[in-house]
């Protein structure tokens, strides 16, 4: 009988200081948990990334990592006047390995939205992007991405993925809060996640 989900309201998101034990971190993907631990700090005090944990009961169940980008679009099928556009990539996302299939990639998504939508006074994303592995392609695929090219990576199948984020950006120039824009959004991700 697979675990329950967890409660969202039990987790936390926090931003990664020297305070945290990330020792007790493991993922199924040994580089993942390895970047935590290694360099992920570093990355931040050096203003390469964000590293972003969600912590469960003084647990660190889960982190990503995110850095702002650009994004060639010459293989997009939409136009545009501009050869890049911005573009916020998703570095890492993991799952601590004792709480896998509970529910924590998907508030990891939803809160990687919410910095997107909350930020987008200051400065706009046009794409999230990830550069994916064949096994976590079908978990970024529900939420939109699409494979931009397939490429291989140290002998690795990969796939470059991208998600538009004007359609959301675009709705903030409505009379819906930020509020009411991120429900809609995690309305329409739960819907399709049942199909």
């Amino acid at each position: 009988m697979p675990e329950p989900k967890l409660p969202y309201d039990k987790l936390k998101l926090v931003r990664l200081t020297q305070e945290h034990d990330l020792s007790g971190f493991e993922c199924e993907v040994p580089e993942l948990a390895d970047y935590l631990k290694e360099d992920a700090l570093s990355d931040l005090r050096e203003h390469y990334t964000t590293t972003h944990l969600v912590i469960y009961y003084n647990y660190i169940v889960g982190y990503f990592t995110l850095y702002a980008s650009d994004f060639i679009i010459l293989k997009l099928p939409n136009k545009s006047k501009y050869d890049t556009i911005p573009a916020i990539q998703i570095a890492r996302l993991a799952t601590h390995i004792n709480y896998k299939n509970r529910g924590i990639g998907h508030y990891m998504m939803c809160q990687i939205l919410r910095i997107i939508v909350e930020c987008s006074n200051s400065i706009v994303y046009q794409v999230i992007t990830v550069t994916a592995k064949k096994s976590a392609q079908s978990f970024y695929t529900r939420y939109g991405f699409d494979i931009l090219e397939e490429i291989d990576e140290d002998g690795e199948k990969m796939a470059r993925m991208y998600s538009p984020t004007l359609p959301i950006l675009m709705s903030l120039e409505s009379s819906q809060t930020v509020d009411d824009i991120l429900r809609d959004v995690l309305n329409h991700m739960e819907n399709s996640l049942k199909l």
